[in-house]
């Protein structure tokens, strides 16, 4: 039921996209959101071997009652920081009080300058991430603007609108590699992991790039629903195999073998250190044994990945380039939930 409902409030916050009243409908009985449409390019390919956005609500349920850690912010950042680095947390925000972890720095030197970055406590299938810049005693990103001492404070307002809480971070630096996929923007590597269900034996089932683009608003694309390219990444080598991406102006799904933008090459690219990365989310995945299914994205940095966030949304990201149904481990386990 909960499921449902974090489903149910995600599509409509959605805008309708343009589709008609019928085939709104038809998207929201078969559990996926409206955006869906033009993302997987259904008028062509159909809505079948696609995970709808319900069924991986439902996939967390593989996990149990395990799932309270990948689902918490804060414990899911400790369980990751033994395999990667791990972004510091400052603090978490709710509408009833902030509870600091380190000390604020930006709030002991009045010209201190740097950035943070804002995650929900608890993601839902369509939450984000919010950048904050911080430079010469103030803040600045989707929270407005303001002295940086106010800062925790608009971020306790947002909470109390919302009714959510929020955990600051520390804004980890993407390496030379990320950063010339899309200079100022921040390209995350998106990662599905699933156990065997016989075995139990771990399986990195998807691997994508989520690379940035500004939209004809002046704003920056931070998922592919709202404009970003996803560059899938082949899981044995690390080479970027295709990328795509919605065409804003028409709504539709097109190839992108070079950034829009920068004309930076992306197909053909290959991810540094790819064996170390894989070999540290193989570590995690079989020493986590109680987990049946996790997202994961990580900035990638010149040392290595670093943690960035667990969120059942980016699993989009992966089923631009093939539904995820199609992976027999996948679907065995959403066989086994009846979703």
């Amino acid at each position: 039921m909960q499921a449902w409902k974090t489903f149910s409030l995600a599509f409509w916050d959605e805008p309708n996209h343009g589709l008609s009243e019928e085939l709104q409908q038809h998207l929201f009985h078969a559990g996926f959101l409206r955006s869906r449409w033009a993302l997987y390019d259904m008028a062509e390919n159909g809505v079948e071997g696609y995970l709808s956005d319900f069924q991986a609500l439902r996939l967390q349920a593989a996990n149990a009652k395990y799932q309270a850690v990948m689902a918490d912010r804060v414990l899911c950042s400790h369980v990751v920081s033994n395999y990667c680095r791990a972004p510091q947390i400052y603090c978490v925000v709710s509408a009833e009080e902030v509870q600091w972890a380190a000390s604020p720095w930006w709030r002991q030197r009045d010209q201190a300058s740097g950035g943070l970055i804002v995650h929900p406590m608890q993601p839902g299938v369509v939450a984000s991430y919010q950048r904050i810049l911080l430079q010469d005693g103030r803040f600045q990103g989707p929270l407005g603007e303001g002295r940086s001492d106010e800062l925790v404070q608009a971020l306790q307002q947002q909470a109390r609108r919302q009714g959510c809480a929020y955990v600051l971070t520390e804004h980890v630096p993407q390496g030379g590699f990320a950063d010339e996929l899309a200079p100022g923007h921040l390209n995350l590597l998106n990662v599905l992991l699933v156990r065997e269900p016989h075995e139990w034996r771990p399986q990195l089932a998807a691997a994508t790039l989520v690379i940035g683009r500004r939209r004809a608003d002046g704003s920056a694309a931070l998922r592919v629903e709202e404009g970003a390219l996803s560059a899938s990444v082949d899981d044995e080598t690390g080479l970027i195999t295709s990328c795509k991406g919605l065409d804003e102006r028409r709504h539709k799904l097109c190839d992108f073998p070079t950034h829009p933008q920068t004309g930076s090459r992306l197909v053909g690219q290959r991810l540094p250190g790819w064996r170390e990365i894989r070999e540290m989310l193989m570590a995690f995945f079989d020493e986590s044994s109680y987990l049946r299914a996790c997202s994961l994205s990580f900035v990638l940095t010149d040392e290595g990945p670093s943690f960035f966030a667990a969120c059942e949304g980016h699993l989009a990201t992966h089923q631009i380039h093939r539904p995820l149904l199609g992976d027999p481990f996948i679907a065995s386990h959403i066989s086994r939930l009846g979703a």
